[in-house]
């Protein structure tokens, strides 16, 4: 089942979040926002239509893959579509791929890092183990049989293999994503990634059905998901009051998860300047 769960009490929040041991989070600053790729916010806001993301997300590629020796001196194999996707992720540029981390107070950074936005925001926690065996379901094999450690790393190669092959049926199917060499960056923030196959599906609407077949996610008081078993359930959209944030912010520099840490460098120093008026 997936809920959505209105917080006020931080305290309640931080102890449940211990329990989903088996989970990967996002953080998002506004709880208004579905989970959305940035490839397909793209295509939302602009007057391209869903059939010619196709197109687009293959002109991206194209034009990346074209001009990356410009700036990389190391490029993964031409057909390692997940891989470029992931360095394109990195530097910002529009993909299919939405990020998670295995830490819910990374994913929670994210979604306090804008605090001139006043709205609610969220954290959105996802049952690993139950999406595993979905899609290992819809590819025909057993990931207990295979191992964990495998089985993360045969999804990319499922992703490779059938992307760009549309003579292959993708509806409702959704990876989990991890690389066998990280990047800096997702090494430090814990991250993976969450893609669907099927370019012609929203990314939420491909979750729901290969989770919940298609229900949308019940509204419920914290205290009855607290008693409830976390492995029957898929999905959490924690919703945050607004008034937390400072508390939040104060919190996570406290476990030194802040921007100078996820973002190495001068970017992270710069980024650390949107707090300082908390320190």
């Amino acid at each position: 089942m997936f809920y959505s769960v209105h917080i006020e009490k931080l305290q309640k929040l931080i102890d449940y979040l211990y329990d989903l041991k088996d989970f990967v989070f996002r953080g998002q600053n506004n709880s208004e926002w579905e989970l959305c790729p940035k490839l397909d916010r793209m295509i939302k806001n602009s007057n391209k239509s869903y059939i010619e993301k196709w197109y687009i997300e293959e002109q991206i590629l194209e034009k990346f893959q074209k001009n990356a020796s410009l700036y990389l001196e190391k490029l993964p194999d031409y057909n390692d579509y997940y891989s470029w996707f992931s360095i394109i992720q990195h530097y910002g540029g529009p993909t299919r791929l939405l990020d998670f981390s295995y830490s819910p107070f990374i994913a929670m950074f994210f979604s306090v890092y804008d605090y001139s936005v006043s709205n609610d925001f969220s954290l959105w926690a996802i049952n690993k183990e139950l999406l595993l065996k979905k899609i290992a379901q819809r590819n025909n094999f057993n990931y207990l049989d295979l191992g964990f450690k495998d089985f993360k790393y045969k999804t990319t190669e499922i992703f490779n293999e059938t992307v760009f092959d549309r003579n292959i049926p993708k509806v409702n199917s959704m990876l989990l994503l991890e690389q066998r060499i990280n990047h800096q960056r997702i090494a430090i923030q814990q991250g993976l990634f969450l893609s669907n196959l099927d370019n012609m599906q929203e990314f939420y609407e491909c979750l729901k059905n290969m989770l919940n077949k298609g229900k949308s996610y019940e509204e419920i008081e914290f205290d009855d998901i607290a008693k409830m078993n976390v492995n029957d359930i898929g999905l959490i959209k924690f919703n945050i009051d607004n008034k937390l944030k400072a508390e939040i912010i104060s919190k996570l520099y406290k476990m030194n998860i802040t921007a100078e840490v996820l973002f190495p460098g001068l970017e992270g120093f710069v980024r650390r300047l949107n707090f300082t008026i908390f320190e």
